[in-house]
């Protein structure tokens, strides 16, 4: 279940294909694209000029931007910190993600650690096994919402700005045609702007959490 499990279905459905959904590390994703093992990615994947040499993108879909998951104890010590950062953090990411390149680039003096989903990054954020997670805004809003009660916390501002999109197989400009013209049809409808609300603002999703 998720935003883009609804957006997918409802593409699959306008488009009138059957849906088969297949779940794997994101890490894996690009290469699965690549050898046919799957025909598209709609898994939060980031737009960027690497990624667009080798496959095709419809959208963007939505817009996202990085944000710091952490628990409400920890924000005093690392503002206290910020001076000096003398203490090397444990950060957390998903591997192969742009939150990994972020993450590099930015904070490489802290220690990076990379997990192959976000439930895994998470939980090592509420364990205390890392300090803090970057991920999609999304994801963090979804984190607090999913585990109430844990103490966690995100920055309210995205640190970047970044396009989501669905990946396609490169070389198939019809159907990154058909697919663009459907996510269009879906933001016109003001079904993306629903599934926005359900997903990310209301929380009724929830009810379905076992």
């Amino acid at each position: 279940m998720g935003f883009e499990i609804d957006l997918a279905k409802a593409l699959a459905t306008n488009m009138g294909v059957k849906l088969k959904l297949v779940e794997m590390p994101f890490a894996d994703l690009m290469d699965a694209l690549k050898t046919n093992k799957i025909d598209a990615i709609m898994s939060g994947m980031t737009i960027t000029p690497e990624r667009n040499l080798v496959a095709l993108f419809a959208g963007p879909y939505t817009i996202s931007g990085k944000s710091i998951l952490t628990k409400s104890g920890k924000v005093a010590a690392f503002n206290a910190d910020t001076s000096t950062m003398a203490k090397k953090y444990k950060i957390v990411c998903l591997k192969g993600s742009t939150s990994e390149e972020f993450v590099k680039s930015v904070m490489s003096k802290q220690v990076l650690i990379t997990v192959s989903n976000y439930d895994e990054g998470v939980n090592m954020v509420i364990n205390d096994q890392a300090d803090a997670m970057v991920a999609d805004k999304p994801i963090c809003v979804i984190s607090i919402m999913k585990y109430p009660g844990k103490d966690l916390v995100m920055t309210e501002q995205p640190l970047t700005i970044e396009p989501i999109g669905v990946a396609l197989p490169a070389g198939d400009p019809q159907f990154l045609n058909l697919v663009s013209n459907y996510i269009s049809t879906l933001q016109i409808s003001l079904t993306l702007a629903g599934l926005e609300q359900k997903w990310f603002k209301d929380g009724s999703w929830m009810l379905n959490v076992k």
